[in-house]
Order: C-alpha cells, then sequence, then structure tokens
C-alpha cells in the first residue's frame, strides 16, 4: 500500500507539472542589447512542446507592447496557430513619443534598432522552443517602417514581414524628412531604393514576402506609401530571385478580390504569387483611417470594422519558412 500510494503521489506531481508547463503565459522581461536595455513581453500558448513558429510584434508611436497585444488580438490568434508571440518595446528614452526611429540612417543598416530586434530573438530562441526557420515580423506605423527594414536587412533571420500603414525602407533620413514622406509619400524612387534595401540584406538570393496593409483613408501615413513599398519589395524580390531585374517573380499580374466586413469596411486584396507561393500581398481597406485593421475599437490606431489583420497575417506568414 505505502508503494502504491508513493506511486499515486509521484503520478500526482508529474501530472501538475504537465499542467503547469502547458499553461499560457504572457511574461515580460528584459534583456541587455549592446550599451542599453530592451524591455519586451512574450506570449506563449498553453501546450507548448516542441519548436514553435515565432512572430514579432512591433507597436506604433504612443504604443506600447501591452496596448499593442491588446488591439491587435494576435495572442488569441497564436492559440489557434500555435506560435510565440514576442512584443518588443521602444525606449522612451531612444523616442519620447515611443516610436521606433526608422528614418535614422543608423537604423537604416544592419545595426541600430534592427539589430537590437535580432539580439532580442536570439535571446528568446535561447529560452523558448524556437522554430528557427518560421520567425517573422509585422508592425504598425513606425513598427511597420520598422518591420520593413528588418526583413530587408536580416533575410537569413525573418522568414516573412507585414508593413501596416509603413513607409519604404531609407525612404527618409532625419524626423523632418519622414514627415514629408508620411505626408506627401513624395519619395526616392521605388526601384532605387530597392537596391539600397537589398543591399543591406548583403544581396542574398533569399525571397522576401511581405504582406502590405493601409486604409484609404489614412491621414497619418498617407495611402501612397503602401503602394510605395509594395513597389520597393516587388524590385527587391525581383532581383533576390536570381540576381537580375527581369521581372522574373511575376510581380507584374495580381489575382485580386474585392470583399466587404458585414457591417464593416470594404477591403481589396492583391496577391502576387511567385512559385505558387504568395510572395507579396497588398490589402487595401476602404475608409480606414491610420489603423491596425479588425482591432479592438475603443483603442487608438484600431479599427474593428476591418478584416481581421492579425489572422490573415498569420495566414500569409505560415505559407513560408527561411531555410538556414
Amino acid at each position: 500500500m505505502p508503494m502504491i500510494t508513493t506511486l499515486a503521489a509521484t503520478l500526482a506531481a508529474v501530472a501538475l507539472s504537465t499542467s503547469a508547463l502547458a499553461a499560457a503565459t504572457w511574461a515580460e522581461g528584459r534583456v541587455a542589447v549592446g550599451d542599453a536595455t530592451r524591455d519586451y513581453r512574450i506570449y506563449v500558448p498553453d501546450g507548448a512542446d516542441g519548436p514553435m513558429p515565432l512572430v514579432v510584434m512591433l507597436h506604433g508611436c504612443s504604443q506600447s507592447p501591452e496596448t499593442f497585444a491588446e488591439s491587435t488580438r494576435m495572442n488569441r490568434v497564436a492559440d489557434g496557430g500555435r506560435f510565440i508571440v514576442l512584443y518588443p518595446a521602444q525606449r522612451i528614452t531612444a523616442n519620447p513619443a515611443r516610436c521606433w526611429n526608422w528614418f535614422l540612417p543608423k537604423n537604416q543598416v544592419r545595426g541600430g534598432e534592427p539589430a537590437e530586434i535580432v539580439a532580442l530573438v536570439e535571446h528568446i530562441a535561447g529560452r523558448h522552443p524556437i522554430d528557427r526557420e518560421r520567425v517573422y515580423v509585422a508592425g504598425l506605423s513606425a513598427g511597420a517602417s520598422m518591420s520593413a527594414i528588418v526583413v530587408a536587412c536580416y533575410p537569413e533571420v525573418f522568414a516573412a514581414a507585414a508593413v501596416a500603414s509603413g513607409t519604404m525602407v531609407r525612404s527618409a533620413d532625419s524626423l523632418l524628412g519622414a514627415g514629408r514622406t508620411m505626408t506627401s509619400g513624395k519619395t526616392a524612387d521605388a526601384g532605387h531604393l530597392a537596391a539600397a534595401a537589398w543591399s543591406c540584406g548583403g544581396k542574398r538570393r533569399l525571397p522576401v514576402p511581405v504582406a502590405v496593409w493601409h486604409g484609404t483613408a489614412d491621414k497619418v501615413v498617407v495611402p501612397v506609401n503602401g503602394e510605395n513599398v509594395l513597389r520597393q519589395f516587388a524590385h527587391l524580390n525581383d532581383w533576390a530571385d536570381d540576381g537580375q531585374a527581369n521581372g522574373s517573380t511575376g510581380a507584374a499580374n495580381p489575382q485580386t478580390r474585392t470583399e466587404r466586413v458585414p457591417g464593416g469596411h470594404a477591403y481589396m486584396v492583391a496577391t502576387y504569387l511567385h512559385r505558387g507561393k504568395p510572395l507579396l500581398e497588398y490589402t487595401q481597406v476602404q475608409a480606414m483611417s491610420h489603423a491596425w485593421s479588425g482591432g479592438k475599437d475603443d483603442l487608438p490606431f484600431s479599427d474593428g470594422k476591418g478584416p481581421d489583420a492579425s489572422a490573415a497575417i498569420w495566414q500569409f506568414f505560415r505559407q513560408h519558412s527561411r531555410q538556414r
């Protein structure tokens, strides 16, 4: 009888331990990166028992990891998709409005803030079961512009990106220039800037899948910026495909569809296929301002009348992996 009692107690302890390991976690952390520290939030869905994809979410100005997670509800998508979500925080000492400094030249290379984001990914990968072939990055506004830089400069780390209400890589080189780009969209030619973006990643022959989202009523980052991002990555992928500017990725022939959210916004999706997969995808949401589409309605920069960007972005991401 004592042996049975002991065995029962052992089994109960194992079950309790397994249950604890399986529970979803929403935790905060801080890591040293270079001479500074970077705060972050991380969500791990329940039942994490092996390598899982990682989605890095970069918030916009005046947002925090907590408010961005609440707005996008990406953690809820992670529960069904079985992936980990990482929310890096911008330091208030780096930008008083907590914007990612995408417009500074030192952050448009393999260094600066992009390098800190990559270092944070490495930190998380050393502590959680990450599938290194399936690491993705998405962002809104300043976070979107930084997402574009990160995926262009580190294509060996990130398998795909989503740019929501963002700007082209190197479309500005100062705070003043950032304002001009955001409000007018007038900037250098997308093809020229694509060459610079491809060079940042070492001119690697690696595809850079990107999903672009933009609202037609966005007055903070005017809609032409979304179209410019699409053009830039079309050029970049043309070179990355075979090292030549020859239209080999078929970016001129998208598949398009138009739908409407019941009681909400109409939207258009243009998908650019290459080798049977969506290499680029552009979602234009009618009447949506500067916001995360499908987000929690009672938060700033969040529009619940649009299609669910978080779910759609994950569906785009899950079709891509990066061979290391």
